[in-house]
């Protein structure tokens, strides 16, 4: 997955950033190779958009005399990336956003529609209030959180009366929107699509809604490609859901 190959690119440029070093107080002149960290900057450019322009621009100063300005810039962005990525164990398939309010809600969508349903292993799903896919003690919640969904191939908008009145949930709609992720809303009963604005532009579906949940079934089954239990199953599943929610 994606933290992985940001993990081993880090690597790669700071064992390069030290041969750098070397060559700068040695006052060497050596070939430069930019290559591993244009690679670098091409896999954090759409999750960490600020180290991403620093180290163009840095990369843009490269030339065969190596200064130690522009190795201590490279530096310092490999190492801030490193610190950043070193708690992060992997990315997810689906960020879960939703209020506290509602994880009994969650927890059931979760288990049968994403879980046994779609057979999407729960390893692969980032939400906040189920213990073993959410946030570990003594982590920063909002900085967890944002790295998450940035890391992540789904949002999944959970929009309910709880949803709407959390000002943290509000900002992850506009986060999600602004970071052109591949986002579902889904409206909890009575809520109509135009409960916020946004969700007229993002298209939000009932989440108790038969068709709906076979809609993401048959997308996500296809994106991964997903050893389900058959369609017997998943109807099963998907009907004790949506008895659920009723």
């Amino acid at each position: 997955m994606k933290t992985e190959q940001i993990k081993q690119q880090l690597k790669i440029c700071s064992d390069y950033v030290n041969k750098l070093d070397d060559a700068s107080a040695n006052s060497s002149s050596i070939k430069i190779d930019d290559r591993p960290f244009i690679e670098l900057k091409r896999l954090i450019s759409s999750t960490d958009t600020w180290e991403a322009t620093e180290l163009e621009n840095t990369i843009n100063r490269l030339n065969s005399t190596v200064s130690r300005f522009t190795v201590g810039r490279l530096y310092g962005i490999v190492n801030m990336l490193a610190s950043k990525y070193k708690n992060i164990e992997k990315s997810y398939k689906i960020f879960i956003s939703h209020a506290h309010k509602d994880e009994v809600i969650i927890e059931k969508f979760t288990e049968k529609i994403l879980r046994l349903g779609c057979a999407i292993d729960s390893q692969d799903i980032f939400c906040t209030s189920i213990e073993a896919m959410g946030i570990k003690t003594g982590e920063d919640i909002r900085n967890h959180i944002k790295t998450n969904m940035m890391l992540s191939d789904y949002v999944f908008l959970m929009i309910s009366e709880n949803y709407i009145n959390s000002t943290m949930c509000l900002n992850e709609i506009g986060a999600s929107w602004a970071l052109d992720k591949k986002v579902k809303p889904f409206l909890f009963p009575p809520l109509r699509h135009d409960a916020i604005w946004l969700l007229e532009i993002l298209k939000s579906s009932p989440i108790n809604d038969s068709a709906t949940l076979d809609k993401l079934h048959e997308e996500l089954v296809r994106e991964y490609p997903l050893k389900t239990g058959g369609i017997s199953d998943w109807n099963k599943q998907k009907a004790d859901f949506i008895a659920s929610m009723n």
